[in-house]
């Protein structure tokens, strides 16, 4: 392997003459046809506040059906990871060639032979010589591109935080990475990723849930893993002894999931080119345990962890009938979107839908009764805490229709926050009462949305919820077409399998920034000849020079110009005022269309709410609203 540590890949430069690298007398020389050329900037230079990844997909090889290999692209798409490295070593049948060739056309994988003959006899076989050289590749080719690579195999899946509200993208997993390696002094050059046994793959379903199963993906049919980690599958124990709980069988007290004990897999930094590229190993960066400790950090599986569509070790041990899972759902917009790109696509959608498939094709299903037990245990709690939580599991099951109102229970209460519903799946059952906000709402269902016709996207409008950056982005990056229509009929074949879209905000935060919006727009100098509704706010204020003396006292300046680019000198009197119209406005009728409530969602003469499936917190800075938007529909994540 020739290491050229000064080169990076620019795929912009595919016309430019081979790179021929010869030795001092001429006796050999190495010819590289791929665009390589000295790089324009270092790693540390970048600009985006969005980090970049590849997934280095391990020699694929065993399976003969496209199903899980279009789903498992799409996946990833859709969790964030920029561009797939695909090295195949024996999955030429015509629909997987088929579709290779597509995602290469789409520009999201590059594609590399990896077999026997392909590799000139390199490669005889698939497993670990071939996996270390592929990833070494991998690393050798994206160096100095991305800001991490992300390797496993192909029944391995990423996944980030999948907490509650959370959309599973790795971005965070890859922002603690970076933090451990900046923290460390630029030591921690990689990550530790912990697994888990995605173990229902090995249940046998019974002939009319196997029907019903094959309409699902597979990424959808397989939602149980393990509860805990199991010894020695998943880990390594170095202590067994009497279960804490009072369990008859002795658990593991103390284990080890590092590395190899654990399956672990790993990311590595591949955007500072001081780090020297090394050969690579399967569960760390190298066999040595000792080292790695040193330059790999290990993250939280609540930043980002793999599923593991296996579990051959726990079959050869016995230890799957006995197995305690719990349910580990992929998040629902995740799916969504896997189901909708490849509905969305003629090529894909053809291949995928050319016969149902079985299942995953490297496990031979088994007749077992797993034990299934609560994701969170609940044995600790009060008996306060017990009823509060059935509560809330009451009122989720009422929303969503599995249950009813027990006519002994005038009411259920839920605590906020503890409905086990997604942010869209709650607000399509909010309510407002018509007759005491009547003048928040429009008298028609009019909205303003960004339509992009190309990407299948709307967004909808929410003023001073990141409103002008999002209309911009939607226009600049999305080509899309801003209209005021009604879109009551959003389920309509005109909009089927678009994303619908929008950003929400904190309702103290959203009020201030709406308050300074509608003060300034409704002012005395800003509306001459209008009588204002609240005339206390102005009091004293004639022109804007009367306003800006109160936050930029005239003994505390120069001149004007300085009294914009400073903090305010304001000695009490405007935030005096703010107060009052708090304390005094019953919120029914505001003085200007900033105040108004987020009324945008409801459809008034249907009597509804919007089918929007998706919101953003725009105040949270780990969701990353308009790059996660991005990453789903093909577009650069640091757009």
């Amino acid at each position: 392997i020739i290491f050229c540590d000064g080169l990076v890949y620019d795929e912009s430069q595919t016309n430019q003459d081979p790179l021929v690298l010869s030795s001092s007398d001429a006796s050999f020389e190495v010819t590289i046809d791929t665009p390589f050329v000295q790089p324009t900037k270092s790693g540390s230079d970048t600009q985006s506040s969005q980090l970049t990844s590849v997934h280095c997909l391990t020699p694929l090889y065993g399976v003969k059906e496209p199903h899980w290999v279009i789903e498992y692209i799409e996946h990833h798409l859709a969790v964030g990871v920029s561009h797939l490295h695909v090295y195949n070593f024996n999955l030429f049948s015509e629909p997987l060639q088929s579709t290779f060739e597509e995602y290469q056309k789409q520009g999201v994988i590059t594609y590399h032979d990896w077999s026997s003959k392909g590799s000139g006899r390199y490669t005889p076989g698939p497993y670990e010589h071939a996996k270390w050289a592929a990833s070494t590749d991998c690393l050798l080719r994206t160096r100095g591109q991305y800001d991490f690579a992300l390797f496993s195999d192909i029944d391995e899946v990423w996944l980030g935080d999948v907490s509650q509200n959370a959309a599973g993208n790795v971005q965070p997993g890859l922002a603690a990475c970076k933090k451990a390696y900046d923290d460390s002094n630029f030591v921690k050059i990689g990550c530790g990723i912990h697994s888990s046994t995605i173990s229902s793959v090995y249940t046998k379903l019974p002939p009319d849930e196997q029907q019903a199963a094959e309409k699902m993906l597979l990424l959808e049919r397989y939602s149980r893993s393990e509860a805990q980690p199991n010894c020695p599958g998943n880990c390594a124990c170095h202590q067994y002894g009497p279960d804490p709980n009072g369990g008859q069988k002795k658990v593991c007290l103390s284990m080890d999931r590092k590395y190899h004990h654990g399956r672990q897999k790993f990311i590595m930094n591949t955007r500072d080119l001081a780090i020297e590229p090394m050969p690579l190993f399967t569960h760390a960066l190298s066999r040595d345990s000792d080292e790695m400790d040193r330059i790999m950090a290990i993250l939280a599986e609540t930043t980002l962890h793999v599923r593991h569509y296996q579990g051959h070790w726990l079959l050869l041990r016995g230890k799957l009938e006995e197995l305690e899972e719990k349910e580990a759902p992929i998040p629902d917009i995740i799916l969504k979107t896997v189901r909708a790109n490849i509905e969305n696509s003629q090529q894909l959608g053809t291949i995928y839908n050319e016969k149902p498939s079985k299942g995953v094709e490297w496990i031979v299903p088994i007749d077992r009764t797993p034990v299934l037990i609560p994701s969170s245990p609940k044995s600790s709690l009060s008996n306060k805490e017990k009823l509060l939580e059935e509560s809330d599991d009451l009122a989720s099951r009422i929303l969503k229709g599995e249950a009813s109102l027990p006519s002994d229970m005038p009411e259920v209460k839920f605590r906020p926050g503890k409905l086990s519903l997604s942010s869209s799946e709650a607000f399509s059952h909010c309510y407002a009462d018509l007759e005491v906000y009547r003048k928040h709402f429009h008298s028609g269902d009019m909205s303003i949305v960004a339509v992009s016709e190309k990407h299948k996207m709307i967004y909808l409008l929410v003023p001073k919820s990141g409103s002008s950056t999002s209309r911009y982005m939607m226009k600049e990056k999305f080509g899309a077409v801003e209209r005021a229509k009604n879109f009551a009929g959003f389920g309509g074949p005109e909009y089927e399998n678009f994303t619908v879209f929008s950003f929400v905000r904190d309702p103290l935060s959203r009020f201030f920034a709406s308050y300074d919006e509608a003060y300034a727009r409704s002012a005395p100098w800003a509306q001459k000849n209008r009588q204002h509704p609240v005339p206390y706010l102005f009091e004293g204020f004639e022109t804007y020079q009367d306003y800006e003396d109160v936050f930029c006292p005239p003994e505390s300046r120069s001149n004007r110009k300085i009294c914009k680019d400073r903090v305010s000198y304001e000695n009490g009197t405007l935030a005096a005022r703010l107060e009052r119209y708090v304390m005094e406005t019953d919120g029914k009728s505001p003085f200007d269309v900033h105040l108004k409530l987020v009324r945008q969602f409801v459809l008034v003469k249907l009597c509804k709410t919007m089918e929007i499936l998706i919101f953003f917190n725009n105040g949270s800075t780990q969701t990353a609203g308009p790059n996660a938007v991005s990453c789903q529909h093909r577009l650069p994540c640091s757009s």
